[in-house]
């Protein structure tokens, strides 16, 4: 939790709720990040985009999911880096029905909102390599959802 705090005390404070988006290069790529990221864009975000192709000193990996309100990304351990996400952040996994739940029992155990979509691809026999097709206004949905629900409390509790 401390190390949540330090990391978020020190981002530059965003104007517009931060959306992380994770690009993956090899495996489990989403082949429609690019429209992903304009329609997160369309709908008002902050997107910040995580590319597993083009690392980051981890510092600086930690400070950008540190600051997100949502973190969209295909399954891949690019989730790993919620573990310093702000409580109530949204973690959206683009998912194949056969990959492992490991990254909704992290989320949860965080006290962070799971959602799992299924990918809109044809499933493939190599299910944990094969590109991912994301469900892009489902996922605007839940995130412009879960914005105001976050917005709302913070209302709620200045009144």
């Amino acid at each position: 939790l401390a190390l949540r705090a330090a990391l978020r005390a020190a981002a530059p404070t965003a104007a517009k709720p931060r959306v992380v988006v994770v690009r993956r290069a090899a495996t489990r790529a989403l082949s429609n990040h690019d429209a992903l990221v304009a329609a997160l864009v369309g709908a008002g975000f902050d997107v910040g985009v995580y590319d597993d192709d083009r690392p980051l000193p981890q510092r600086e990996i930690l400070a950008l999911f540190a600051t997100a309100r949502a973190v969209v990304a295909p399954h891949g351990a690019g989730l790993a880096n919620i573990v310093v996400a702000p409580r109530r952040a949204i973690v959206v996994e683009i998912r194949d029905a056969r990959h492992s739940r490991c990254f909704q029992y992290l989320a949860e155990a965080l006290g962070l909102q799971w959602e799992g979509l299924a990918s809109v691809a044809a499933p493939a026999a190599d299910f944990m390599a094969a590109p991912l097709v994301a469900p892009v206004a489902a996922v605007v949905r839940l995130v412009v959802r879960a914005a105001n629900a976050t917005l709302d409390a913070v209302v709620s509790k200045k009144i």
